[in-house]
């Protein structure tokens, strides 16, 4: 498999140097739940070379997609068509890939503080020590999926601050499993 991946990127890579398309073979989306061929324009590698970001034909949309999930690419000799399109995504410390970012905000305890570096060592230039001897953190993501997780798994030791839009998100699936657990 990793040769595979290799052999892939080299492929992806010659293509963004000519600006020329890609086939995809075989791309098994977890989002659809399907597995297709795809015909984009890739233009940027992001997460240290292991996924694409990518002007998708089709959808008329940039996505990302992560090479492992190929089964094989085609380098085309259609040149770009779509480049004032393309966007560049951002990826965020739990390695979720979007063209826009939300700024999070939370305190963290001891506890909460170690887990997050162990999981997440890229994580340490996101905190400061309080006087209280917390810890408050202070990140941009481009999901709340990640940083849900970890706020959900540890929420007896994290307080959130901000954003309003991650408060709602797990508020959202507090209720969604306090829903579920009456059924």
């Amino acid at each position: 498999l990793q040769q595979r991946v290799v052999e892939m990127r080299d492929v992806i890579s010659d293509a963004i140097r000519r600006r020329t398309m890609v086939r995809i073979a075989g791309y098994s989306s977890p989002n659809s739940h399907t597995v297709t061929d795809r015909v984009v324009e890739p233009f940027m590698f992001l997460n240290n070379n292991k996924d694409v970001r990518c002007y998708e034909i089709s959808s008329g949309t940039n996505k990302t997609f992560r090479l492992s999930r190929m089964t094989d690419v085609e380098r085309l000799d259609t040149p770009w068509e779509n480049a004032p399109l393309h966007r560049q995504a951002y990826t965020d410390l739990f390695a979720f890939s979007g063209e826009k970012t939300m700024r999070v905000t939370l305190i963290m305890g001891q506890l909460s503080h170690n887990v997050m570096l162990e999981e997440y060592p890229g994580s340490a230039a996101c905190f400061v020590r309080n006087d209280d001897g917390r810890w408050f953190f202070r990140t941009d993501v481009c999901s709340y999926l990640g940083i849900g997780r970890f706020v959900l798994g540890m929420y007896d030791d994290v307080e959130m601050l901000g954003d309003e839009g991650l408060k709602e998100y797990v508020t959202t699936k507090l209720r969604s499993w306090c829903d579920n657990l009456k059924k």
